[in-house]
């Protein structure tokens, strides 16, 4: 039994504090939960800023194989709207000195509100275009029992204060990912409704301990129904 996993930082662990992600350990995020809990192999691809243009290149390099699930989170990056190139915003993020990187991010808030750029890093139909592509490749590669795609989290009113417009395209992208999700045979893990602020770190973006339990126990839950836990051992 293999778990295929291809994600952005929500299913990343800071083992170099460089973004500064609760300093979770390996075997504390989500991927590696879920594996643990169905005694499965795991063959986990997260990283920071993995964009579902990026998951696409990622799958289509898995090595083929009879997967039992396949596990795909983008989205909450092509949301943000960004007053910086993208490459130049991710060498910000990558930036040690953490005051010189808020004051680098205030920059970007700024750029936005002047140029009135709410607009996301891609457009929903070529985001739909890129998932819909994703999945035919990860079906052909990893004829897996069953594709999750996983839904972007609420958006807190710390980020759209500062990214005014992630809360729609989020919501946009999310539609996406629901519609696309039941025209391909996958199943959509619907985050926004299913987490509130327990379950993530004070940015309320990334998920702390408890959310990472909670998401292996809902993906759980559609790969394994039978073996899913209570809602309580995530306490």
């Amino acid at each position: 039994m293999t778990i295929v996993v291809v994600a952005n930082s929500l299913a990343y662990y800071d083992y170099a504090d460089r973004y500064n992600l609760g300093g979770l350990r390996e075997d504390e995020v989500y991927p590696n939960v879920l594996a643990q809990s169905l005694g499965s192999e795991l063959v986990a691809f997260s990283k920071p800023w993995r964009t579902v243009k990026g998951a696409l290149s990622v799958t289509r390099r898995v090595s083929p194989m009879k997967a039992s699930a396949y596990v795909l989170q983008v989205g909450i990056v092509e949301a943000v709207p960004r007053g910086y190139p993208f490459w130049v915003r991710k060498i910000v993020e990558r930036i040690p000195n953490r005051l010189l990187k808020h004051r680098m991010n205030i920059l970007e808030s700024r750029l936005l509100r002047i140029s009135r750029k709410e607009c996301g890093s891609i457009d929903p139909s070529r985001f739909g275009r890129y998932l819909q592509r994703t999945v035919e490749v990860a079906k052909a590669r990893l004829n897996p029992g069953v594709i999750i795609v996983v839904g972007i989290c609420r958006i807190p009113q710390s980020l759209e204060s500062t990214r005014r417009g992630t809360r729609a395209n989020a919501a946009a992208l999310n539609r996406v990912m629901k519609r696309e999700a039941k025209e391909v045979g996958a199943e959509y893990l619907d985050l926004e409704s299913a987490l509130d602020e327990r379950f993530f770190l004070p940015d309320l973006v990334h998920f702390n301990r408890l959310g990472h339990l909670e998401v292996a126990r809902l993906l759980q839950g559609t790969i394994s129904p039978k073996e899913v836990p209570s809602a309580g051992s995530t306490s």
